[in-house]
């Protein structure tokens, strides 16, 4: 039957009846193109069509347009297009069948950039990262002072061992303090820390955090990139024609995005802490437009439905130094029940005492947030108890934040027991209240504070201040004002500041106070370029109740570190203090100095070549050592970077396979980079035969390459060894020629006749 035949049989309304799923009967089959959306998806395909202008298409074909969502579960054989709400139109001129898809057959499109999760990085090099700070202070009458402060990072397989200290010497010894000793590994596929050495137990609002020397296990939303953790409206909806999407957030546009025929959505957009309003406008290629938009608050610590967050930690109390005592454990969960409620609870407890306590953060609507947390200890003082309660609302142009918590006097938490003498002799904490209101309007000029705070012991003894405060910008001049009021100390006070920024840079600051005391002071702040590198200063004087004071500081950023020099003038205390700050890797490539490094880093092995500029996706901060390495330092972890070499700085002889790499680094770890050198000692050949140019087709093998012959005769070996000998195939047969015994290098074209192979 004819496309001709068909149509005046659908024209006249004849059917061809035929069972469910399957083509007629007298369905035509043809070989024809198949077109989505005017492109050309399926170059031939075997087709069956009925007098209804319905097209049966195998499933596996069907299943290549990935374009569309088709339902083709359980599906075999043949399947019609109108079968799957695809509506086909013959093209009887370019043999071929146009597919009419509706919007709602379309793949989700998901605006904005989709954040995914990194599961893989850089193995670390071999060797350690030495962050250093190298201080020393001269006193007047002689007395001096040095520190060297430093914090290792040794790589062990994909974890990183981080320790800390400081070594300290005066005129009557030396000592040496360590820090935190502690080995990170994050477990990137399930989006779990794991630290063991030393390590901390959970903050909450009722429970200060404690050093422990075990082992902490965690959720952590920082490897979790793919996962949202900020409750916020989703907007999207259907468009039939291709369309453009601008998003705006608090009256600002954050993006535009183009959108195709099908359904959409946003859920990824720039929000601040409170109060949002988020507005996309959508508009077609004919003129019509869609807003949609939604009002929410946002509290940052609360976590969108079904979502949870947990750690668990156990160890040894640390009391100072490497003094570890009772054993001790907490742990801590939290789950949003919706969007604008999540639920917690803790505990910790050690061998004779524990501690419970539940959470609640509530989001008021579009009124603020209120958080409720209350807890029951048990120790050997007795039964304790506690309960805390704030609220916060924060709006473009003014916040307020009010709380109150209570304490009994027998309430027990891990920092009782870590610091006894903050609970003991009658000072233990009875409650704390505090409020605080800002007001700082946007596009206006000044802004202003007011904040009053009180707490009270369980000896009956109070603390209690008030504060308010206000500042004025105009141009270049910037004033401060404030008063305070504490009845339980000082008193009342005052403070006045002024502040004007110089054409150049330069400010210059005035403080006077009252507290209770006069006090004053006149500060001078820049930088200039000094001999190519920059150099910021500042100088002052200052009068309390000790005397006048007066000091002068200076600081420079060089390749190696940050050197920083300042005096400082005082009745009987005058003296003058040096400090440079920078980071060491002694490892593969030897020992190379750069900057401080508290973020990761990268080592970058460009084999034997010194001196090539590297860069990790900005510009190029580094060059090679003698041995071909570098470090790049404060690389930003768990992002995919572009490590990139200046191959321009490259002799001519040497040949890379390539100048970019993709690279990625754990936190607090390094990464290794390598860029594979294929030759340093590349050689150019012209090869002739019986006295004639080798003409291509021609190859040239060895036992460490095989490369081309280009016109005249000519190819370049990457890998040649003196003496080398080499087979050429070429279209006669193939003859054999011998390197010299001394390479003169690429500059120097090596000829050699190519004879019959023997």
């Amino acid at each position: 039957m004819t496309w001709r035949a068909i149509a005046v049989a659908v024209a006249l309304g004849i059917c061809f009846p035929a069972a469910a799923g399957e083509p007629p009967q007298d369905a035509v089959e043809n070989i024809l193109a198949i077109r989505l959306d005017g492109k050309e998806v399926i170059g031939t395909a075997v087709i069956k069509q009925s007098a209804d202008g319905d097209v049966w298409l195998d499933v596996a074909d069907w299943k290549t347009l990935t374009d569309v969502e088709l339902d083709l579960a359980g599906k075999t054989g043949l399947v019609s297009a109108k079968s799957l709400g695809l509506i086909p139109e013959f093209d009887a001129a370019a043999q071929a069948v146009n597919l009419n898809v509706p919007a709602t057959s379309r793949p989700d499109q998901q605006l904005g950039r989709k954040r995914i999760r990194l599961t893989k990085v850089n193995p670390q090099p071999i060797g350690a990262l030495i962050n250093y700070d190298l201080a020393g202070r001269v006193h007047e009458n002689g007395t001096y002072s040095a520190s060297l402060g430093h914090e290792v990072r040794v790589g062990i397989g994909p974890a990183t061992l981080v320790s800390l200290g400081q070594l300290n010497h005066t005129s009557t010894g030396t000592t040496y303090r360590r820090g935190l000793t502690t080995l990170n590994y994050d477990h990137l596929k399930s989006g779990t820390a794991v630290q063991l050495g030393d390590v901390f137990t959970p903050r909450t609002n009722l429970g200060s955090t404690v050093n422990l020397g075990g082992v902490r296990i965690a959720s952590d939303r920082a490897l979790r990139r793919d996962e949202s953790y900020l409750p916020v409206p989703t907007l999207g909806g259907v468009v039939q024609n291709a369309s453009t999407a601008e998003i705006f957030i608090n009256g600002n546009k954050t993006s535009q995005h183009s959108i195709k025929p099908g359904p959409w959505q946003v859920d990824e957009y720039p929000v601040l802490p409170g109060t949002n309003s988020v507005q996309v406008v959508v508009r077609d290629d004919f003129g019509r437009e869609q807003v949609l938009e939604d009002t929410f608050y946002l509290a940052p610590n609360n976590l969108p439905k079904g979502m949870a967050e947990w750690e668990v930690t156990v160890g040894k109390v640390r009391k100072g130094g490497d003094d570890y005592q009772q054993l001790a454990v907490a742990a801590k969960i939290e789950r949003g029940m919706s969007d604008n409620w999540t639920l917690g609870g803790s505990v910790q407890a050690t061998q004779e005492s524990r501690n419970l306590a539940l959470s609640n953060r509530v989001v008021l609507g579009s009124a603020g947030a209120l958080s409720i947390d209350t807890a029951a200890s048990q120790s050997s003082e007795g039964s304790g108890h506690a309960v805390a309660m704030s609220y916060d609302y924060k709006a473009r142009d003014w916040s307020v934040h009010a709380g109150h918590s209570r304490y009994s006097d027998d309430y027990w938490t891990l920092a009782n027991d870590r610091l006894p003498s903050m609970f003991s002799n009658g000072r233990s904490l009875e409650s704390t209240s505090a409020i605080a209101l800002s007001y700082n309007p946007k596009g206006r000029p000044w802004s202003a504070g007011i904040g009053a705070a009180s707490m009270t012991y369980h000896d009956g003894t109070t603390r209690s201040r008030l504060d308010a405060s206000m500042r004025y910008r105009q141009q270049q001049n910037e004033f401060g004002f404030g008063i305070s009021y504490s009845p339980d100390q000082e008193g009342a006070g005052a403070f006045a500041t002024w502040r004007h920024t110089f054409s150049s840079g330069t400010s210059l600051n005035a403080t006077a106070r009252k507290a209770p005391d006069i006090q004053g002071e006149l500060r001078l702040t820049g930088r200039n370029v000094v001999a190519g590198k920059e150099v910021r200063w500042s100088a002052g004087v200052e009068h309390d109740r000790r005397g006048e004071s007066a000091w002068a500081q200076g600081s420079v950023d060089t390749s190696k570190g940050v050197a920083t020099l300042s005096a400082q003038y005082a009745n009987d205390n005058s003296q003058i203090t040096g400090r440079f700050q920078g980071s060491v890797w002694v490892g593969e490539g030897g020992v190379v100095f750069q900057r401080p490094s508290p973020g990761s880093f990268l080592v970058v092995e460009v084999e034997g070549q010194k001196g090539v500029p590297v860069a990790a996706g900005g510009g190029f901060v580094s060059k090679t050592n003698s041995q071909g390495v570098a470090v790049i330092p404060n690389v930003q972890a768990l992002v995919n970077h572009q490590v990139s070499i200046n191959g321009q700085d490259l002799s001519l002889d040497v040949g890379l396979e390539t100048t970019i790499q993709p690279a990625s680094v754990g936190r607090r770890a390094g990464g290794k980079v390598e860029f594979t050198v294929l030759s340093s000692t590349m050689q150019e050949i012209h090869l002739t035969i019986d006295g004639q140019d080798l003409a291509p087709p021609a190859a040239v093998v060895s036992d460490t390459e095989e490369t081309v012959v280009g016109e005249g005769g000519v190819a370049v070996l990457m890998k040649p060894i003196a003496g080398q000998r080499l087979t050429v195939e070429h279209a006669g047969g193939a003859c054999v020629a011998t390197l010299p015994d001394t390479l003169p290098g690429y500059e120097t074209i090596v000829d050699l006749d190519c004879k019959e192979n023997p």
